[in-house]
Formats: C-alpha cells, structure tokens, sequence
C-alpha cells in the first residue's frame, strides 16, 4: 500500500490536460501493482486496502471534475492542482488505528467501466460500508469532535 502511495503522490503531481485521460494514464502502473497482489483496483483505489485508500488527500486547491471522471469517493473525482498524498491514509496499515480499521466493513465497491479495461475510464460507481461513526463539525477547515466522550456510533453510510 505504501508502494501505491508514493505512486498517487507522483502521479498526480504531473499536469494532466484532460481529466478524462487520469485512468488510462496510470493504468499501466495499477495492472503491475495488480500482477504482484492480485488486489481488486476500483475507480483509483484498491479494494482490500479501500479503508486507507478513502483516506486520500491534498493540500492544494481542489474542485469538481468539470466531466464526469470518477466517484465522488475516488481522488480522481477532483480537478487537483497538485499532488494527492499518503500523510492521511496510503500508508502501510500497521499504521492504522486498528480499532477503527477492524470495525469499518465494506459492504460493496463496484464501478461501471467504460470499456473492458479494468484499469480504464468509469462511468460510474458505488462504495458502502458499515462502521463506527463520530460527530464532527467542520469549521474554517478544521475538525472539531462534538463528542467529548469519544463515543462511537455504529452506522451505516453511502457515498
């Protein structure tokens, strides 16, 4: 997982001209990672590590795709100006507060491909989870708990 995190960082750092050309870009770079794991590659991220992988970030400005590229979910989904890293979450799971981790589960991560390239353009997508939820608030950027206890809710979401 780290592996493809230090991929992202670079990848992304490069200037795209079409959004539409993200997928088929790295392509190339997910079917290795793919040939060494055998892990399921969706919409960016991998489905077996898809807890970290959701964890993406960037310190640059971001904004909607203008074309539809990806799943809100997927980093690609964005118009980033800069690099998407690994300080939030691509990093090797050991790592990972695994209390969270364990309890987070997936229900469903699937994308409609454009063609039969795996690795290619999406037309669409679908991630649900089921897993420990926490009140937050988000105010000028920063995260603030609402929950002083530190109490977790078991919940489900879609994105």
């Amino acid at each position: 997982m780290q592996l493809w995190g230090s991929i992202m960082w670079n990848f992304t750092r490069r200037a795209i001209t079409f959004p539409s050309d993200r997928f088929p870009a790295i392509s190339g770079l997910a079917r290795e990672v793919y040939r060494h794991t055998d892990w399921t590659y969706v919409a960016g991220l991998w489905k077996e590590y898809i807890h970290l992988g959701l964890l993406w970030s960037t310190r640059d400005v971001a904004s909607p795709a203008k074309e539809y590229v990806a799943p809100s979910w997927s980093w690609a989904s964005l118009d980033i100006r800069g690099p998407v890293g690994d300080r939030a979450g691509m990093s090797a799971p050991s790592t990972w507060n695994s209390e969270f981790y364990e309890r987070a589960e997936l229900s469903e991560a699937d994308v409609l491909l454009a063609n039969d390239d795996t690795f290619g353009q999406v037309t669409s997508g679908k991630l649900n989870m089921r897993g420990p939820l926490r009140r937050a608030d988000l105010c000028g950027g920063e995260v603030k708990c609402l929950n002083i206890k530190d109490r977790l809710d078991y919940g489900k979401g879609c994105l």
